[in-house]
């Protein structure tokens, strides 16, 4: 059976790519450069603006909006997408922003459950069967791996990272990264320990759990710094994958240079290539290189000047991705395109 069940009020897009039993309901609007998988519903007046590609068997709730703009001053116009995986749920008046030059795309993966009211913002990646709560709102580029929950009311920082299996609870304001497998409530957020019960639920061995709390003990509750606490756990904890995954986690995701005039610090994500600078105001205008060194994953890979050699769009990278974020009081943060200097 191939029958595609579209209300007669629908505007649907002449290339949107609809599939088999799809069904679109009143005032749905489905835009150009949207696809929509097999076994699909689009509840009424529900829109997939514009480069949408749903996934088959998803359900999107009245009212939602997938495929916006992104809410970023960077955005130019460029063409990006929001992609949702197969079998996920939107519930009500959910709203998913299309990615900016900086990843060209809003990821949701598999099975995941986004209840009403959720914002998902331009370039975050979200993994398998997440569960975003009512009114759970995720600020650019936020990473959410797979199987984690995030209850209700809850605020998510712009670059933060929720590792898998970890629970937030409800009206937390989660302005650093999570580690996986565990719990995490507050304003501001703090860790209460390990995610058990969900562990528990998702078939992890009581062993495994034993492990991870001693991890957890170690790491994050005992008097070490982080550096001993760290030597110490791989000297003493089963190098089981998960325990590894919360060992490397702890291990500090933002390195932090010297401090010298106009550069402030920098912040390299030691899963990529990318970063992000923080330059106060009113160094920007006198910003001319920077001095810094690079790491990936805590291990030197040497010292590079890096020059900027634009503002704005345009230019040629070769190191690494800056953002510069001169703060709320500022209106046009801008990005800077560096190259690699001599």
């Amino acid at each position: 059976m191939t029958e595609k069940r579209i209300h007669p009020t629908a505007i649907v897009s002449p290339d949107a790519e609809i599939g088999s039993n799809v069904e679109i309901g009143a005032f749905v609007i489905v835009g150009e450069g949207c696809s929509v998988g097999d076994g699909s519903v689009i509840s009424p007046r529900a829109t997939l603006e514009r480069n949408v590609a749903l996934g088959p068997n998803c359900r999107v709730g009245i009212g939602s909006v997938l495929g916006g703009p992104p809410q970023d001053l960077k955005y130019l116009g460029e063409e990006t997408t929001v992609v949702i995986g197969e079998g996920t749920v939107i519930r009500e008046y959910a709203t998913i922003n299309r990615g900016t030059a900086h990843s060209f795309t809003t990821t949701v993966g598999r099975n995941c459950l986004l209840m009403s009211y959720v914002h998902i913002a331009h370039d975050c990646q979200i993994g398998n069967n997440v569960i975003l709560s009512n009114v759970v709102q995720l600020a650019g580029h936020v990473t959410i791996e797979d199987k984690a929950i995030i209850s209700g009311l809850s605020a998510v920082h712009q670059f933060a990272r929720i590792g898998r299996q970890s629970f937030i609870g409800g009206c937390s304001r989660v302005s650093k990264d999570i580690p996986p497998f565990l719990k995490a409530v507050g304003n501001p957020v703090k860790l209460y320990g390990l995610n058990t019960v969900g562990l528990q639920r998702n078939g992890m061995d009581e062993a495994t759990i034993r492990e991870l709390k001693r991890a957890y003990r170690l790491l994050f509750r005992s008097d070490l710094n982080v550096t001993q606490a760290i030597e110490q756990a791989q000297t003493e904890l089963e190098p089981l994958p998960e325990v590894c995954a919360v060992v490397h986690d702890r291990q500090p995701n933002a390195v932090a240079f010297p401090r010298v005039p106009h550069a402030g610090h920098v912040h390299i994500d030691p899963r990529g290539d990318a970063g992000i600078a923080f330059i106060p105001r009113q160094f920007q205008k006198g910003l001319r290189q920077l001095d810094i060194s690079l790491g990936r994953h805590l291990q030197p890979i040497g010292t590079q000047r890096l020059e900027i050699s634009q503002c704005g769009e345009g230019g040629h990278l070769l190191a690494c991705q800056l953002f510069f974020d001169f703060g709320p009081s500022y209106s046009g943060a801008a990005r800077l395109v560096i190259s690699e200097g001599t």
